[in-house]
């Protein structure tokens, strides 16, 4: 899982793959640890997608310009556009679902 810390990084991947998802939250919430978890493993069930992972707290202008206001936020990007965004915790089955109408 890719540790998106700038701004410049994420751009550089959104732009540079395909399909992206990417999980925004902070390290005190106990729903993004549960989703942290569930995207680790969606990392070993899924290929195609980049899979990364951002803390609000660390890229603050980002979070504020993608309009994130609830965490755990998942964002999926498919060239370099937000198609999906998942608010709250979800299970990887639904994640891979949502991940596979944008492969």
């Amino acid at each position: 899982m890719i540790e998106i810390r700038t701004k410049d990084e994420f751009n550089d991947i959104i732009h540079n793959n395909d399909v992206v998802l990417i999980k925004f939250g902070a390290e005190w919430c106990s729903p993004c640890k549960t989703m942290h978890n569930v995207i680790e493993s969606l990392e070993k069930n899924i290929e195609g997608v980049t899979i990364c992972e951002a803390d609000v707290e660390e890229i603050e202008d980002l979070t504020t310009e993608l309009r994130i206001r609830n965490i755990p936020t998942t964002l999926i990007f498919k060239n370099g556009n937000i198609v999906e965004r998942i608010v709250g915790a979800y299970s990887m089955e639904d994640l891979i679902e949502k991940i596979k109408t944008h492969l």
